[in-house]
């Protein structure tokens, strides 16, 4: 892409506070400010670094602030990305969404949304501001409209101005941040849950909340940019978290999107691979923007310190530090108007037009410069070759003339007798019509 700028996948671990069944066990991860030791077994290198560390302590505010510079971007024509991962049962719910009418608990989204629209209300710029949002969940490899249920099957769709988008998902305008938090939460309370062995409310899909920003200039000029909100389905064993039934169908489902997702990091920190599947699943074709493409994008890592779960914990530390090698190529997205454009041509060529103007200039003086320095040999020598030049125009000339008086004098020959040829055929002619004359007479 013309004018981007390769920038790091943000990654950040955080740690959920332990049960009480839990604080019994030994403690799995050593924490430190960027980095964290692993504990637990069947690891070689068990120590991984990030861009940050959230310990069991750390409140909702301190997560959004560390993200809040990516999440304003968009303001700027810049998409931005924020996904939470991790196994069921870790706090990536909590971590995205939280308690949303509390102003201590409430998450990265509603505190990402109000963040948006403040800087809306706020922006000194010479443009209008226009502020949709869509709330989708891809469910068993399907994906479902949450601002309206009728739509069960949107297709995911790409342009040079939005990049990936749904098709036919609706789009809820949004003119305050009451209404925006209103149809949040109305789209997430039909969003697909279920209860495990391992959570009372666990997701039963990834769900995606989009806003879209679009900021028109009076002169025609334009900018789109989406903050693109995920919170992805937790990994989950079926002899842990007891599932049947749809809710075992919905686990493989889960799993498998997971398992193409981690594909699609893989393909993307490997030199030596020559294809990122992105179409594998609908959630990564989904997450193209964020992963590899044109988007700031923030991935927390959400983890149990809990012994029991060490297989799923390192896993999720060694997605995360993979992650952490993919480059996006990032830029604003703006477009030109027609007019624009055309505007922008013609200063161009004026420009254009002024240097040729100065660069003529200038050569003509210097060839006065050299006209008025030259010696009076040279003077001579052109002389003589202008004089050389003059003769021989005057002998052509010559020759032209004789050629011109021989064509003219042929010609006039050749009147002379197509004009005696002429008269011979009328004389030939009148003696017959006279023969044929006194023939018809006679008889």
């Amino acid at each position: 892409m013309e004018g981007a700028r390769g920038q790091g996948l943000w990654v950040a671990v955080r740690t959920r506070p332990a049960t009480a069944w839990e604080a019994k066990q030994p403690c799995l991860l050593q924490l430190d400010t960027r980095s964290l030791k692993y504990l637990g077994p069947e690891c070689f290198s068990n120590v991984f670094s990030y861009d940050a560390i959230f310990e069991q302590q750390a409140t909702q505010s301190q997560v959004f602030g560390s993200i809040q510079g990516i999440v304003l971007s968009v303001l700027q024509g810049f998409n931005a990305s924020i996904c939470a991962y991790g196994q069921t049962g870790s706090g990536k719910t909590h971590s995205l969404f939280g308690d949303i009418g509390s102003a201590s608990d409430r998450g990265i989204v509603p505190r990402a949304m109000a963040a948006v629209c403040t800087g809306v209300s706020a922006s000194t710029e010479d443009c209008k501001f226009s502020l949709t949002m869509s709330i989708v969940e891809i469910y068993c490899e399907k994906i479902r409209d949450l601002l309206n249920l009728g739509n069960e099957n949107l297709q995911v769709q790409q342009d040079k101005v939005r990049g990936v988008s749904l098709a036919n998902a609706y789009e809820a305008s949004i003119s305050s941040e009451d209404q925006l938090m209103s149809i949040m939460q109305h789209g997430l309370s039909n969003r697909a849950v279920a209860a495990t062995a391992m959570n009372t409310g666990s997701s039963r899909s990834h769900c995606i909340v989009m806003l879209m920003l679009r900021k028109q200039f009076p002169d025609g000029r334009s900018q789109h940019s989406k903050l693109c909100l995920v919170d992805l389905a937790g990994s989950e064993r079926s002899d842990k978290s007891i599932t049947a039934g749809q809710t075992l169908d919905e686990g493989i489902q889960i799993n498998k999107s997971l398992s193409a997702l981690g594909n699609v990091v893989n393909a993307l920190t490997d030199n030596r691979a020559t294809h990122v599947p992105y179409r594998d699943s609908k959630l990564t074709r989904v997450l193209q923007d964020s992963l590899g493409g044109n988007a700031k994008t923030a991935l927390i890592i959400c983890c149990s310190p809990c012994m029991s779960n060490a297989g799923e914990t390192l896993s999720s530390l060694r997605f995360g530090a993979r992650a952490k090698g993919i480059i996006n190529l990032v830029q604003t997205n703006a477009c030109s108007s027609a007019g624009k454009d055309a505007a922008d041509l013609l200063v161009k060529a004026r420009r254009e037009c002024d240097e040729l103007r100065s660069q003529v200039k200038k050569l003509e003086g210097l060839q006065a410069e050299l006209l008025a320095s030259g010696s009076a040999e040279d003077a001579g020598k052109l002389a003589q070759l202008a004089a050389a030049k003059a003769e021989d125009a005057e002998g052509l000339g010559n020759t032209d003339r004789k050629c011109c008086q021989q064509a003219a004098s042929a010609a006039q020959s050749r009147m002379v007798l197509l004009s005696f040829s002429i008269s011979m055929v009328q004389m030939l002619a009148s003696g017959a019509y006279v023969w044929w004359r006194g023939a018809t007479c006679t008889q």
